[in-house]
């Protein structure tokens, strides 16, 4: 009875959340170029009583998250994780009218304040990170950033980092994590396909439309 009830509650906040999309991009990703994520958030259904509903939610661009050192397929044993946003500026002030956003404030990022500010954009980072008491892990904690302050912090109520990844094919190489999808073993074939067929094409081109002539 308890498990039906569980299974229940997940059916509910995957309709909720339509997460097959959330699983689709990671797993196309994954087939891709070897790896993909999506996310578990919440959000606020009864700010009065601080009352949540837990979400899935797509993370259309691989690149964007960073995720502890783990071994575990999914990174449930990751100890940190990060997801970047390309946040639009007037959403920025919008979100966080006391947050320092001038151009000149970045300033002192040097080099990198391409990235963490542009002209319509500013980076949002979330972090989540383990808490530990010597090797006792004591909860989940997060908090919002940008490249040069703090916006908010607080403890996500969970026990895993809420980023949940998705491979391809996996092999350590050296000590090191290699992953790879369909691509990376169909190039060289489809080098020699492309190969072929351009000198089909050039050879057909280069022809003259009547091969032979002579007198009779």
């Amino acid at each position: 009875d308890t498990a039906k009830v569980y299974q229940g509650l997940c059916r509910h906040i995957e309709d909720r959340s339509n997460a097959p999309v959330a699983y689709q991009m990671g797993g196309e990703s994954a087939i891709k170029i070897g790896l993909g994520y999506w996310r578990v958030t919440t959000e606020a259904v009864n700010r009065k009583y601080n009352e949540q509903e837990i979400l899935i939610k797509p993370i259309p661009n691989t690149f964007t998250v960073y995720l502890g050192p783990h071994i575990m397929p999914d990174g449930s044993d990751a100890p940190y994780g990060f997801i970047m946003e390309q946040m639009a500026l007037k959403k920025f002030k919008r979100l966080y009218p006391k947050a320092r956003v001038g151009a000149q404030e970045f300033q002192e990022i040097d080099d990198k304040i391409g990235f963490w500010r542009t002209e319509a954009t500013v980076t949002v980072c979330e972090y989540f990170y383990c808490e530990y008491e010597g090797s006792e892990k004591l909860g989940i904690r997060w908090c919002k950033m940008t490249g040069v302050e703090k916006l908010e912090s607080g403890e996500w109520p969970g026990k895993y980092i809420p980023i949940v990844e998705v491979i391809g094919r996996e092999s350590i190489v050296k000590g090191k994590r290699i992953l790879w999808g369909l691509v990376r073993p169909a190039k060289d074939s489809l080098r020699m396909n492309n190969y072929w067929m351009s000198a089909l094409t050039e050879k057909i081109s280069l022809a003259p439309k009547v091969p032979f002539i002579g007198a009779e």
